[in-house]
């Protein structure tokens, strides 16, 4: 198996592309790791997910394309169980956001256990 390197942030024309955002929750409750900038579209094309803590915990990512609910009704990943010291790369993914009222949110079950970190393209 090979090792994932993330894109490094680069910019062209009306376009930047790199980290869109990062999150260690501090609780048990979900949070927004990423919400686009008003006027900006935005394509989120990979996520690491990564427990660093010694015990295994369930992730969950949700997609609110207009909000921020985050619920198994806007759920892309639903207590997903990661063990403890590992990480996760979903690529090649394309999960489109064009509302500057969107967002893109996480949760742990287990407070300061998963770090999640977005990337892709954000353009004008």
């Amino acid at each position: 198996m090979g090792i994932y390197s993330p894109p490094a942030a680069t910019r062209s024309g009306n376009s930047s592309r790199g980290q869109l955002g990062q999150a260690r929750p501090t609780t048990t409750e979900a949070e927004s790791i990423y919400s686009p900038s008003a006027g900006y579209c935005a394509e989120v094309s990979s996520l690491a997910i990564c427990n660093n803590s010694d015990q295994a915990a369930e992730y969950s990512l949700f997609h609110d394309n207009d909000g921020a609910v985050f619920s198994e009704e806007t759920a892309l990943f639903f207590e997903i169980e990661l063990p403890a010291k590992t990480t996760v790369w979903l690529v090649d993914i394309k999960i489109l956001m064009g509302n500057a009222s969107g967002n893109l949110g996480v949760k742990s079950s287990v407070s300061q256990a998963i770090t999640f970190t977005a990337y892709g393209e954000e353009s004008y």
